[in-house]
């Protein structure tokens, strides 16, 4: 469940009331969870940007050849090409890098106005370096990889 809401907030405390009655374990997983500052960049990221899986499969083969493989758990990934940043928001990115080395999770959201979030991801963020494709234009190019955190 992703929500973001529509104006910013200061507060010292936050307070998350998750009730299921019909839950028949008696308990809530809540493994993940993010709350914290929001920023969207001026202009979108590139159509060259794609999404995938990470697989752990364990695969036993046959003398026969036949395959036997067991899926342990499913990831997924996606790598975000853009090259359409401001000069002004290099030091967010760098911030971002900064988060992320130190193994933090970053939530990304594709959309933050979808009704639906099915394409955010929260997870571990690696990225190259911060690129000045277009010379003196104001462009600043950077490409990542962000990968869901199990």
């Amino acid at each position: 469940a992703v929500c973001v809401l529509p104006a910013e907030l200061v507060c010292d405390v936050v307070a998350i009331t998750i009730a299921d009655p019909g839950n028949p374990d008696g308990y809530l997983s809540v493994p993940l969870a993010y709350v914290g500052p929001l920023w969207q960049p001026v202009r979108n990221f590139s159509t060259d940007s794609s999404s995938g899986f990470n697989l752990g499969v364990d695969e036993v083969t046959a003398l026969s050849g036949a395959e036997f493989p067991q899926m342990r758990w499913i990831q997924r990934k996606a790598s975000i090409a853009h090259q359409s940043y401001g000069a002004a928001e290099t030091a967010i990115l760098r911030e971002i890098q900064r988060v992320a080395a130190a193994g933090e999770n970053i939530l990304f959201l594709p959309d933050p106005g979808a009704a639906s979030q099915e394409e955010a991801l929260f997870g571990r963020l690696s990225g190259g370096d911060i690129g000045n494709p277009y010379g003196p234009a104001d462009r600043r190019s950077w490409t990542f990889t962000l990968t869901e955190r199990l």
